[in-house]
């Protein structure tokens, strides 16, 4: 008897290893199977399809072990192919697959031209879907293409295919309680979810039903910069306007072109996002006030100026830029009224550091440069020094 049970627990083991074994394994591309994984989620594609040959018989593809769904990427206007991570509505889709040995079943066996092809057929499959990134493509409504003339010009065969992507859509849905507007939220009577990446608006987890929301009503701040609603400190202001804004990215948009400088008047301090700077617009961050990083990105848009100044009355933790960023800006200025962290770009940028007696930038990271420039200025100073 306890031979019996030992044997039993035995076969159960065995069975339970290979079951977190199935369940475990990644799918690499057999059988038009292919996982894939973008922000932090690892989702599976699959394609299939169905032959038509001349003879109007029908063979499905992409189902032998053999047949692979080699990659799943993206194509922006211009062709240019990228990860499916950089998909965009506007995108297509490009699944590349590899079908070897390619035969017609029913034309093989009746011993027609079809039937003995042996094509091995390496193509990219190009699917639209501008709902891509927000609709759940499982296998009532799959993305569809054709590609035709399979044997041929001159043969009007084809193959039909259908991508999926099981369990999930490209990005997931966030959901919102119902409830009415608010300053920073819109509102809904029940239960809704919008799609990060193209901002539609559903009923429903997958995308199916659109609805339309009520508009959030954005803050209105009094002559101190707190919200009269709910009490938010806007986070900067215009210089000459005095027009307050809840973000500073909201500022630097509304700033670019005018003539305006953003002022940081209060940054939270358990925010660690960085102030971006993609416009060429004057920055100041008021005393008081700490910035965990300022950080130049590629600029955007239209932009107008011949240098950008930076003043620090409080505490700028880190300034930096991004690699693509470089070359773009016209001459930077930073005046140091406090302290700073640490400045640091990736490659060489026009940039000149002007830093108040007595205040500290902790390290500097700058590529030499053939006429490197680091003054200490004049207490107070903010403009740029003649030269």
């Amino acid at each position: 008897m306890k031979k019996r049970l030992l044997v039993m627990l035995l076969l159960l083991c065995l069975l339970l290893t290979a079951l977190t074994a199935t369940v475990g394994a990644a799918y690499t591309g057999e059988a038009g199977l292919l996982d894939c994984t973008l922000d932090g989620r690892t989702f599976h594609f699959s394609i299939n399809g169905r032959y038509h040959c001349e003879h109007n018989h029908t063979t499905a593809v992409l189902y032998d072990l053999n047949h692979k769904l080699l990659s799943v990427k993206a194509k922006k206007s211009g062709d240019t192919v990228v990860s499916i991570a950089e998909w965009k509505p506007g995108d297509t889709i490009l699944a590349e697959v590899e079908i070897p040995n390619f035969n017609c079943s029913s034309c093989k066996e009746e011993g027609l031209p079809c039937g003995t092809m042996n094509k091995t057929i390496n193509a990219t499959i190009e699917f639209t879907g501008d709902d891509f990134c927000h609709r759940w493509r499982s296998s009532n409504n799959p993305l569809t293409a054709r590609k035709n003339h399979i044997r041929g010009e001159a043969t009007n065969d084809y193959i039909d295919f259908n991508l999926y992507c099981y369990d999930t859509s490209l990005y997931q849905l966030r959901r919102h309680d119902a409830g009415e507007p608010t300053c920073e939220e819109d509102g809904y009577d029940a239960v809704w979810y919008r799609c990060p990446l193209c901002g539609k608006t559903f009923s429903d987890d997958k995308g199916t039903t659109e609805i339309t929301v009520e508009k959030k009503l954005g803050h209105d701040f009094d002559a101190n910069g707190d919200c009269k609603r709910c009490g938010r400190k806007a986070e900067a202001k215009l210089s000459n306007s005095g027009t307050y804004y809840a973000t500073a990215a909201e500022a630097i948009d509304a700033a670019a072109g005018t003539g305006e400088a953003v002022i940081i008047v209060s940054y939270a301090a358990d925010k660690t996002d960085p102030i971006i700077l993609n416009k060429i617009v004057d920055l100041t961050v008021n005393n008081g006030v700490t910035v965990p990083e300022i950080r130049l990105d590629t600029l955007s848009g239209t932009n107008t100026g011949a240098s950008m100044n930076i003043n620090n009355y409080g505490t700028v933790n880190l300034f930096s830029s991004v690699t693509a960023a470089q070359q773009s800006y016209p001459r930077i200025f930073i005046y140091n009224h406090s302290g700073i962290g640490k400045i640091t770009v990736s490659n060489a940028q026009d940039i000149q550091i002007f830093n108040d007696a007595n205040q500290t930038i902790s390290e500097i990271n700058i590529p030499q440069t053939d006429t490197p420039i680091c003054r200490r200025a004049k207490s107070g100073s903010s403009s740029p020094a003649p030269g």
